[in-house]
C-alpha cells in the first residue's frame, strides 16, 4: 500500500487520534527523506517545562515517555536555541544526554516546532552506531525542516481546536448571561434615548414608558414611584408600570407617611437599596412594612432612592406578586442607573412647575395690583363726591325741622351716604390702603375677646376650637380690621360644614416659614425670612376646588349664591396692609386651612401705642368764627365747604389748585386761622404744597384731607407733618370740631 505525505491541505482539525496518527506518518516520512531509520518528536510540557519524548521510531522508542529539560541533549539543544542543529558523532558530542546509552546513536539531526512563533517542539532523526558511512546532506537537512513545518502547521491547528471548543464550551456556559448583558445594554440606550430633549408636558408619559421598559427588563410586575413630600408619601397615579393582568394598588400608599416604612428607609440609608428576596426576610420589628406589603399581596420587592439636590424626593420600586424573586446584578445596575434619570426628570418637572407657579403668582399679584390702584382710585374719587353729598344732606338737614316733608328722605339720604362711605372703606382695604389704627398687640389676647362673638357665627352643630399660643410676639395690627378678617373666615368655615358636625380650629402660633412657603404666599411683596405671627383657621367641612382657589381673591367672588361683597379679596387687601400674606390649602371634601403671617412689631410698644399728638385729646373750647383757607380742585366739595362755614360764620378763602392756595396764604397770612389742604390734586401734589406753606407761614396750622387713608396720604412727606389729617367724607360737623382744636391748640402755643 503507497503512503501518501501529508501537506497544509490535509492538516485540516481533526481529533486527538487522527492528530497522534499523523504525527507518527509524518515522523516516518521524515525518515526516509532523511535516510534516516531512526527518530523521534519532542513536544514542550508547559506546566512541567521540559520537553517530553511523544513520538518514536527505531531506537528511539524505549526512550518514549522520557524528558529533557532546557539545553540538556539534541532536544534541550534545539529547544534553547531555536534552530536545526546537526551531530555527527553523538557519542562524543559534548551535549550529549546522560540519559542516552553509549553505542546506539552515531549521528543526529534536529529542527525545532514554531507554534506562533514560540518553539513547543522538536523533530529529530538519526543514523544508527552500526550505519556507517551514512551521513546528513543538505537536502537532507531541508527536508527535515520542510517536515518541521508540517509538524508545526498540526500542532497549531490543534491549539486552535483546543481554543474553539473551549469557546464553544464558554459559550454554551455564558451565552444567557451575555445575551442578558446585550439586553441590559439596549434597555438602557432606550431610556437615555427616551429623556433626551423630551418637552415639558410629555415628562410624565415618559417616565411611565421607562417605568415599563425597567419592569419588563426585570421580568417584575409591578414598577413604580412613590414620592416623599416632608413626611408623607404618596403615589402619582401616571407613574407606574403594571404587567398584563396586575393591579396597582398603589391607593395603599395614600396617608402613609415614611415613618411607616422606617425599616426599608434605614435599610436604603445604609446600603443604598432594599433588595428583599421573601417578605421572611424582613425582621420583626418591620411588622407594620410586611403588613402593608402583605395588602399589595407582594412577595418580593427591589427599591433604590430618587436622591435630588434637595434630599430624597422618593423612590424607584420593583414588586413581584405573583411569585418570589432573586433579583440579578443587571437588575440592580438598571434600577440603579434609572434612578439618576428619572430624578433629573422629576426635578425638571418640579422646577419648571415651580417657575411657572411663581410666574403665575407675579401675574395674579400684578392683577390684584392693578384691582388694588384701580378699587383705590375708584375708592377715593368717590370719597370726594360723597364729601360733597354729605356735605350738602347736612346743609339741608340743617335747614328743616323735624317736623317737616322732606326731613325724613334727607334724613334716610344721609344715612345712605354714611354706608356709601363704608363700602369705600371695603374698596381701599381691598387695595391694602384702608383707614388703619395700628396698635401693638398680642394676637392671642385679641381672639380671647372676640371669643364668644364668633362662637355666635357659627352654626350649632359646628364646634369652634381655639389653639392660642399664650407667650406670642406684639404686632402691628389694627384690632377692628383683623376682626373684620377673623369674623369673615369662620363664618366661611362654617359655611363649608353645610350645617353637619364638623371641626373649626382657630390656632396661633409663632412661626418661621420655609424659603418654599414663603413663595408661595398672597402678599403684596415677597416676605423677607424670618419668623411671624401666625394665624391659622381649619375647618373639616366641603373644602374648596381648584378653580375656586384661583379665584378666591378676586373682588366680589363667591362660591355661593347669596354671598355678596369683597370676600377674601378685602381679607387679602387687610393683610396686605399689614404687611403679611395668606396661604390657603384645600381640596375638596377634605376641608381648609387659611394661614396668615403678620410680621413681628419691633419698635417700641409705648411708643406704638402712645398718641402721635398730644392735642388730639381735650375739651373743644367754643371759639369765635374762623377764617378757613380751603385747598381743593374738587369745585363741588369746594361750594358745599363755603356754604357749611358760612353758616358757622367763618370767612373762607378758596383756592382751587396748590400754586394759587400759596399765592392766598401769601397774601392774607395774617388773616388765615387755618389751611384745609386736599393731598391729591392735578399739578402740585397736596404734600408739596404743605412744605412751601410753611415757608410762607411757618406756624399756621394745615389740616390735610384725602379720599386715601392716612399713612398713604403722608407716606410722600419727607419734611413736617400736619397738625392733623381727616379723610374724606367726613360729617361737617365733626370738620368744624376738628378745626377749633387744633386753631385753640396753635393759639395756645
Amino acid at each position: 500500500m503507497t503512503e501518501t505525505f501529508p501537506n497544509a491541505a490535509t492538516t485540516a482539525p481533526f481529533g486527538r487520534r487522527d492528530k497522534d496518527e499523523l504525527l507518527r506518518t509524518i515522523l516516518n516520512y521524515a525518515g526516509r527523506l532523511a535516510n534516516a531509520n531512526h527518530g523521534f518528536i519532542q513536544l514542550l510540557e508547559p506546566s512541567a517545562h521540559e520537553l517530553r519524548l511523544c513520538y518514536a521510531r527505531g531506537l528511539f522508542e524505549s526512550y518514549l515517555g522520557t524528558s529533557c529539560q532546557h539545553g540538556e541533549g539534541l532536544g534541550g539543544r534545539v529547544w534553547s536555541a531555536g534552530r536545526v542543529l546537526v551531530v555527527k558523532d553523538y557519542d562524543n558530542w559534548d551535549g550529549r544526554s546522560p540519559k542516552a546509552r553509549e553505542g546506539e546513536c552515531r549521528a543526529l539531526a534536529g529542527a525545532p516546532l514554531f507554534v506562533q512563533g514560540v518553539v513547543t517542539g522538536v523533530l529529530a532523526v538519526a543514523h544508527g552506531h552500526n550505519e556507517a558511512g551514512k551521513a546528513f546532506r543538505d537536502s537532507d537537512i531541508a527536508s527535515l525542516v520542510n517536515t518541521a513545518q508540517l509538524v508545526s502547521v498540526v500542532l497549531d491547528n490543534e491549539q486552535l481546536q483546543t481554543a474553539l471548543d473551549q469557546q464553544r464550551a464558554w459559550r454554551s456556559e455564558n451565552q444567557p448571561a451575555l445575551e442578558r448583558y446585550l439586553e441590559f445594554e439596549r434597555t438602557i440606550i432606550t431610556i437615555v434615548e427616551l429623556f433626551r430633549s423630551v418637552p415639558l408636558d410629555k415628562i410624565a408619559t415618559t417616565i411611565s414608558k421607562a417605568l415599563r421598559l425597567i419592569g419588563a427588563f426585570c421580568s417584575a410586575d409591578l414598577a413604580y414611584i412613590v414620592r416623599v413630600r416632608g413626611n408623607r408619601v404618596s403615589a402619582e397615579d401616571n407613574l407606574y408600570w403594571c404587567a398584563p393582568g396586575m393591579a396597582a394598588q398603589l391607593h395603599l400608599f395614600h396617608g402613609t407617611t415614611i415613618n411607616d416604612f422606617a425599616w426599608g428607609r434605614d435599610e436604603i440609608q445604609k446600603q443604598g437599596i432594599l433588595n428583599v428576596a421573601t417578605m421572611s426576610a424582613i425582621p420583626a420589628e418591620a411588622q407594620h412594612e410586611k403588613r402593608i406589603l402583605a395588602q399589595r399581596q407582594v412577595k418580593s420587592l427591589l427599591v433604590v432612592p430618587l436622591l435630588g439636590s434637595e434630599g430624597v424626593l422618593g423612590y424607584l420600586g420593583l414588586d413581584m406578586v405573583r411569585g418570589e424573586r432573586v433579583w440579578d446584578s443587571c437588575a440592580l445596575a438598571v434600577l440603579h442607573i434609572a434612578s439618576y434619570l428619572l430624578t433629573a426628570a422629576l426635578e425638571r418637572r418640579e422646577a419648571e412647575a415651580r417657575r411657572d407657579a411663581a410666574d403665575e403668582r407675579h401675574r395674579h399679584h400684578q392683577r390684584l395690583e392693578g384691582l388694588a390702584v384701580m378699587a383705590g382710585g375708584l375708592a377715593h374719587d368717590f370719597n370726594n363726591v360723597l364729601a360733597a353729598i354729605v356735605g350738602n344732606l347736612y346743609l339741608a338737614e340743617s335747614e328743616l325741622t323735624p317736623r317737616s316733608p322732606g326731613h325724613e328722605a334727607v334724613e334716610q339720604a344721609h344715612t345712605a351716604a354714611l354706608d356709601a362711605a363704608k363700602l369705600t372703606q371695603q374698596l381701599l382695604a381691598c387695595s391694602g390702603r384702608g383707614e388703619m389704627r395700628a396698635r401693638a398687640l398680642n394676637l392671642s389676647e385679641l381672639i380671647t375677646e372676640w371669643r364668644d362673638g364668633l362662637k355666635r357665627l357659627i352654626h350649632p352643630n359646628a364646634e369652634l376650637v381655639f389653639e392660642l399660643a399664650p407667650d406670642l410676639p406684639l404686632a402691628r395690627l389694627d384690632s377692628a380690621q383683623i376682626r373684620q378678617v377673623l369674623q369673615s373666615i369662620v363664618s366661611n368655615a362654617s359655611e363649608a360644614l353645610n350645617g353637619d358636625n364638623g371641626l373649626i380650629r382657630v390656632r396661633t402660633s409663632l412661626r418661621r416659614p420655609t424659603v418654599c412657603e414663603l413663595t408661595s404666599l398672597s402678599s403684596a411683596e415677597p416676605l423677607p425670612a424670618g419668623d411671624y405671627v401666625s394665624l391659622e383657621i381649619s375647618d373639616t367641612g366641603s373644602g374648596i376646588d381648584q378653580y375656586a382657589q384661583e379665584r378666591l381673591s378676586d373682588p366680589f367672588f363667591a362660591t355661593k349664591f347669596t354671598r355678596r361683597g369683597l370676600g377674601m379679596a378685602a381679607a387679602l387687601g387687610v393683610v396686605r396692609g399689614h404687611g403679611g400674606a395668606i396661604h390657603i390649602s384645600s381640596q375638596p371634601d377634605r376641608g381648609s386651612v387659611v394661614r396668615i403671617l403678620l410680621p413681628i412689631l419691633q419698635q417700641d410698644t409705648q411708643e406704638m401705642n402712645a398718641p402721635q399728638q398730644a392735642s388730639r385729646s381735650g375739651t373743644v373750647v367754643e371759639q369765635s368764627p374762623l377764617t378757613v383757607l380751603v385747598v381743593d380742585d374738587e369745585p363741588s366739595l369746594c361750594n358745599v365747604l363755603r356754604r357749611v362755614f358760612g353758616r358757622h360764620g367763618f370767612k373762607v378763602y378758596v383756592a382751587k389748585s396748590g400754586r394759587e392756595g400759596i399765592e392766598l396764604l401769601d397774601r392774607h397770612a395774617s388773616d388765615i386761622d387755618v389751611v384745609l389742604l386736599d393731598v391729591t390734586m392735578p399739578g402740585m401734589k397736596g404734600t408739596e404744597v404743605l412744605g412751601l406753606m410753611r415757608q410762607v407761614s411757618p406756624t399756621i396750622p394745615i389740616v390735610l384731607s384725602s379720599g386715601y387713608r392716612e399713612e398713604d396720604a403722608l407716606s410722600s412727606i419727607n419734611g413736617q407733618l400736619p397738625e392733623r389729617f381727616i379723610q374724606k367724607p367726613y360729617p361737617p360737623e365733626k370738620l368744624i370740631e376738628l378745626l377749633y382744636q387744633i386753631v385753640s391748640s396753635a393759639r395756645a402755643r
